[in-house]
């Protein structure tokens, strides 16, 4: 079977990946040429790059559903995705790397990429050979994914339990290179905020790695079951109960360690591509009549501004809004995305301009270029007006085009190529994808094990944790947030156990909006007292490391007799950051007591009561029990026509 090509596809990309490198480019360079003032009115053009991801996200579930209705198997899957995003990627990953082991200036910097992308280019010439002779056409996809769980596992269970400063200060610097270069080029990053990115515009690829790693397993069985068996009013609200689901993945992700990374939120996206490339034909026969509408450039272009507009409602609403938006905003950018799917390749709009489609043509290359030829351009134009802003541009986009270009034509273009030269292809013999009633069980335990380990506190065993402040179910959103400053801020708590040890608190890092750059190595500093003042202990914290930390620990010697007894804990930068801020959520704060455990495992009684309480830790927690609220009718809804087909199934 043919497939077609959507040009009108290629061009969205286009806009899409145009709106990512405007964002990347520094405000400072855009307010030279539009005053500060205008920078609301300009926002869609110099901030859609959130947006721009969004799109990327539902056309890759597109292309999933389209291209991979029914997957053979999981592991051929996964060795045509990996081929596809790997060998460019890995291009950029040696190249940064190498630029942190050896000090060169931009000239040689751009001859070191144009060198790797050629070793890339010989590597694919020679590997049909080598998987001919060697691994008689087996290929190296099991050996890769055994290889990056390897990492993974390497990464959780040892590095991250190495202190920074041992890390940073008494690891050599080749060793600490090597060991970025395999967390990265694995992807792997998504597990701590331990290791920086190579480049911070790749968290959207471990995001989509991470959908790649899911879709055969489950998501395609997900959609391929609502397809098949759910009715039209079933379907409409399954979409439904997506969207509490996706706001409950925002909830996980933010309170699992980095995984606030992957913005677990866009699973809608990527979901609903997915529903729109498996149901492309009908949608195409159902809503013929209708290509003269979704074709009109005026139509075309109300889409695009509903879609980008939401950029300037973001500045005016709270964080808690802003998830939301951007979860329905999958609404027109579907729309969008059925539009240019659905109507005859004969209706032509400016989505099928030459210049967008070229863009969308190399839009992946372009991701993995663009801030590292505008970071070469900075280095070399001084800014001093609008001249040289427009300058800084220009260049920015002309050689990240011809990077893109050249890093296309030999890593991406191979690939390609080796599928169509193909001549001989096989008949799939895969049934239709089952979602199993055993696989949505064993989903939804999945699922909810997942939020048990995510809000329960990262304590030792022998421990009792107790929650002050005064965060319930009913004002869960209104945290009172503090902006830490180089004044010391105090906080009160009250011990409710002996032996207290630890206090967890709610520490994040934010840009500040509009500023960029003016990096300052400022330290956090906290201090314990006791109720007569007296200073018990001080710990410092590298400012820069701290991400959003929903349980951040401040250690000080255990407090035997602390039952009752009020404590003060003092935050204090040393200077101010000039485009970052660290705040303290005040509600709530967590205080950990230690336990004798000789004596609790001597008394069954109080061994009992202990266990109780561990266990239910969690369970403390009310956004343990709003993300189960909103994960809990996608579950439902799915187990009910599992239940309805089974009763089906047996009355055949």
């Amino acid at each position: 079977m043919t497939k077609t090509r959507f040009y009108a596809l290629d061009g969205i990309k286009g806009i899409a990946i145009l709106a990512v490198v405007f964002t990347h480019i520094p405000l400072d360079v855009w307010f030279n040429i539009f005053p500060a003032r205008f920078g609301g009115f300009f926002a869609p053009i110099v901030g859609g790059g959130g947006v721009g991801v969004t799109i990327f996200f539902l056309l890759t579930g597109f292309l999933m559903g389209y291209l991979h209705p029914v997957p053979v198997s999981a592991i051929s899957f996964y060795s045509k995705r990996y081929a596809r995003l790997f060998p460019a990627f890995l291009v950029m990953v040696t190249s940064f790397t190498i630029f942190g082991l050896v000090k060169i200036g931009a000239y040689q910097q751009i001859l070191v990429v144009l060198a790797c992308m050629v070793a890339a280019h010989l590597i694919w010439k020679i590997y049909p050979e080598i998987n001919r002779l060697i691994l008689r056409g087996r290929g190296i996809i099991h050996a890769v994914l055994i290889f990056q769980l390897a990492v993974a596992l390497w990464y959780v269970f040892y590095l991250l339990k190495i202190p920074a400063p041992v890390f940073y200060q008494q690891w050599g610097e080749l060793a600490r290179s090597i060991a970025v270069f395999f967390v990265n080029a694995t992807m792997t990053l998504p597990f701590g905020n331990y290791i920086g990115q190579l480049d911070g515009v790749y968290w959207a690829l471990c995001a989509e790695l991470l959908f790649y790693l899911l879709y055969p397993i489950i998501l395609i069985r997900i959609v391929g079951f609502v397809n098949r068996e759910f009715s039209a009013a079933g379907k409409a609200l399954f979409f439904l109960c997506l969207l509490p689901f996706s706001y409950a993945l925002n909830l996980i992700g933010k309170n699992t360690l980095g995984f606030n990374l992957l913005q677990l939120q866009l699973t809608i996206y990527f979901i609903v591509g997915v529903f729109i490339g498996t149901n492309r034909e009908v949608l195409r026969q159902k809503l013929a009549k209708f290509d003269s509408l979704f074709s009109h450039p005026v139509w075309i272009s109300s889409l695009l501004l509903i879609i980008f507009g939401s950029v300037i409602i973001n500045s005016f609403i709270s964080d808690f809004f802003r998830t939301w938006l951007l979860i329905l905003t999958v609404i027109p950018t579907s729309v969008l995305l059925v539009c240019a799917v659905s109507v005859s390749e004969k209706k032509k709009n400016f989505l099928h301009f030459s210049a967008l489609v070229f863009l969308g043509k190399y839009s992946f290359a372009i991701f993995l270029t663009h801030s590292f030829i505008i970071h070469l351009v900075q280095k070399y134009i001084q800014l001093d007006g609008p001249v040289e802003s427009i300058e800084i541009i220009f260049l920015s986009l002309t050689g990240t085009l011809i990077l893109a270009w050249l890093l296309n034509r030999l890593t991406e273009r191979p690939y390609f190529v080796s599928r169509e030269n193909k001549t001989v292809l096989k008949k799939e013999k895969a049934g239709p994808i089952v979602l199993t009633f055993r696989r949505t069980i064993a989903l939804t335990a999945v699922i909810f094990t997942i939020l048990y380990l995510t809000y329960r506190p990262p304590v030792a065993l022998f421990t009792f944790v107790y929650r002050h402040g005064g965060l319930n179910f009913w004002n869960i959103f209104n945290e009172e947030e503090v902006v830490l400053t180089n004044k010391p801020y105090r906080q009160s708590i009250t011990a409710k156990y002996d032996n207290m040890g630890i206090l967890m608190s709610h520490i994040k890092k934010s840009r500040i909006p509009g500023m960029e750059g003016g990096f300052v190595p400022f330290r956090l500093t906290t201090r314990f007292f006791n109720e007569n003042n007296q200073k018990i202990s001080e710990a410092g914290y590298n400012a820069w490391e701290i991400a959003d930390e929903a349980y951040f620990p401040f250690g000080f010697p255990v407090q035997v007799n602390s039952k009752d007894m009020n404590y003060n804990v003092e935050y204090q930068l040393s200077e101010q950051g000039y485009s970052e801020e660290i705040k303290l959520i005040k509600d709530p704060s967590l205080s950990v007591y230690f336990i004798d455990k000789k004596r609790l495992l001597k008394d069954p009684k109080s061994l009992f009561f202990w266990g109780i309480h561990k266990f239910s830790e969690p369970f403390a927690n009310p956004l343990f029990w709003l993300s189960a609220i909103l994960v809990a009718p996608l579950f439902s809804i799915l187990l009910f026509y599992q239940l309805r087909f089974s009763r089906m199934f047996l009355k055949r």
